[in-house]
């Protein structure tokens, strides 16, 4: 059964490939849609600035301890702020939001072996640029790959994404195309008793963005930063609360820096890194 599953997950990813080629071929200016899977963040480049903020509500619909495998419902709702600055705190938050995505999901959960999970997904939903008036539709496809190796004292996770959107106008006058395979490493270090009786970890990750041809990221300015690749490193938090005989895992949080080509990020991380 598990060398069928390779075999069945290796189709799709060479099907991914070759068909991505295509539909991803030509990048446009980088969609606000697109922020989905960019990532919470505050994306600077030329003293230009963009703040994006994601809340990832997720449902599991079923567990791989139910079945050999899961499926998960994603409901991600991403909120975007043009020329707000971290600063501008202290007089307030912005009184309106820029731009609002709302792209749901569905997300397989099958493990290979013991220690390799492989999640297909799709997602279909709509953006829109509160600030104009424009809205899109927003559809993508990819696959992730998360495979585990636990040591002594550290837990290391190699994590891969490859993914292909686009984003249809609403009003049919463009359409923006946007892929990029990711790959990161992430090495999770040996949990340590913190309040009471509850146990926290701590993580140290690396993340490699490779977009297709290139990224144009587009400012509120019409001013357009290509972006090919980029690099990240930062760090997350977690904590498992003891409730009676089990432990109950809480979110991760943390901190990145991602910086490549013109571009900077600096990323609140929840959850996984990647």
């Amino acid at each position: 059964m598990i060398r069928q599953g390779k075999l069945f997950f290796s189709a799709i990813l060479v099907f991914m490939v070759i068909t991505g080629k295509s539909f991803a071929a030509v990048l446009e200016d980088v969609n606000y849609g697109f922020a989905t899977y960019l990532g919470s963040g505050i994306y600077t480049a030329a003293g230009q600035d963009v703040q994006v903020y994601q809340i990832p509500l997720i449902y599991q619909f079923i567990t791989r301890e139910e079945k050999h495998w899961g499926l998960q419902l994603k409901l991600p709702v991403t909120l975007g702020f043009y020329d707000f600055k971290l600063q501008d705190i202290t007089e307030g938050f912005p009184e309106e939001i820029s731009t609002l995505s709302i792209v749901p999901g569905l997300q397989v959960e099958y493990p290979i072996t013991r220690h390799w999970l492989l999640l297909p997904f799709v997602d279909f939903g709509i953006a829109q640029n509160i600030s104009n008036g424009d809205s899109s539709n927003i559809y993508s496809y990819g696959m992730r790959s998360y495979y585990e190796y636990p040591a002594d004292r550290v837990t290391f996770t190699l994590g891969n994404r490859l993914l292909f959107a686009r984003a249809n106008r609403r009003d049919n006058s463009n359409k923006s195309d946007f892929g990029t395979f990711e790959t990161s490493l992430d090495f999770r270090f040996q949990q340590f008793p913190v309040f009471k009786k509850h146990l926290g970890d701590f993580s140290v990750y690396y993340a490699n963005f490779q977009y297709f041809d290139s990224l144009n990221f587009l400012f509120p300015n019409d001013q357009v930063v290509k972006v090919v690749k980029q690099n990240e490193i930062g760090f997350t938090f977690g904590v498992q609360i003891k409730k009676k005989t089990r432990y109950v895992d809480i979110p991760r949080v943390g901190l990145a820096i991602r910086k490549g080509d013109g571009l900077d990020v600096y990323r609140l991380v929840f959850g996984m890194p990647f």
